[in-house]
């Protein structure tokens, strides 16, 4: 397996620490199971983490549509994007001329109960947070400083705003914008976020120097779905075929899918991801 440690994650060879700042603000409820994963890749590829949480089985259930704008997507393709690369995994990833992220044309997504989770549409954009995925199906539809909002009611709506709520909340500068982040799309006591932000700087600057600043995993597996609750996993590439493996919740409030962190540390791995769901 070739060499991709940290000097060479990049797509232009650049190493990390030249092309961006590490995040200050990482979601720090997430750290265990990023150095569990890290575990496996230390020196010799790049990875990134999730959440960890134990929730039951549910049967799904149905999904929200919404109707499409009129704006021509390939119109907006020329005017909002640079050239794309091709990541490690091989998926083409492009780069928007808006830092935060370019939301594509809104479609109607036609995902009943019973249906695959299948993510046919996704295009990943190098954000300043982070390699997120995008979809005209299944959102985010709307943009804001350290914000993506706007997901269908479906499987692939919520793992898309999980990964959203991941990075853009660990990778937040602004002090009032992370913090209404964490308000209003987190679930979780003030004292929990406290806590969280209480972890030595450091110790995650010298774990995070390590790793590429946020990349989608390779593929997820959702474990259970309702309209109001979505539990899945996110296999997370590392060394010798092997993948990480980090179970994340998010539940829907308010109109939108909100992040539940977790206490829980059960981390695993495997060697296997066949029948998991590639988001590209």
């Amino acid at each position: 397996m070739a060499d991709t440690g940290p000097e060479n994650c990049l797509p232009d060879g650049g190493t990390f620490m030249e092309r961006r700042s590490i995040r200050k603000a990482w979601p720090l409820w997430l750290v265990t199971a990023m150095i569990v994963v890290a575990g496996l890749i230390v020196g010799v590829s790049c990875a990134v983490g999730l959440g960890d949480t134990n929730t039951p089985t549910a049967a799904p259930t149905t999904g929200d549509t919404s109707a499409p704008n009129t704006e021509t997507a390939e119109t907006r393709h020329t005017v909002a994007f640079g050239i794309p690369y091709v990541d490690r995994l091989n998926r083409i990833v492009e780069r928007p001329a808006n830092a935060e992220g370019e939301p594509l044309q809104q479609q109607r997504s036609d995902w009943s109960p019973g249906d695959p989770v299948v993510f046919d549409d996704v295009m990943l954009q190098e954000t300043k947070y982070g390699v997120l995925p995008f979809s005209a199906k299944h959102g985010p539809w709307e943009i804001s400083e350290c914000r993506a909002e706007g997901y269908s009611r479906t499987p692939m709506g919520a793992v898309i705003a999980a990964l959203h709520l991941d990075f853009r909340w660990s990778g937040c500068r602004s002090e009032t914008a992370h913090r209404e982040l964490a308000e209003t799309q987190i679930i979780a006591s003030e004292s929990e976020l406290d806590e969280r932000l209480a972890v030595p700087r450091d110790q995650l600057e010298q774990y995070l120097a390590r790793v590429i600043e946020g990349s989608a995993p390779e593929a997820v597996r959702v474990i259970s779905f309702r309209p109001d609750f979505v539990t899945f996993e996110a296999a997370i590439p590392g060394p010798s075929s092997l993948w990480g493996v980090a179970r994340v919740t998010v539940v829907w409030k308010d109109g939108g899918w909100k992040y539940l962190p977790s206490r829980a540390t059960t981390q695993d791995h495997i060697s296997d991801i066949s029948g998991w769901v590639r988001l590209q």
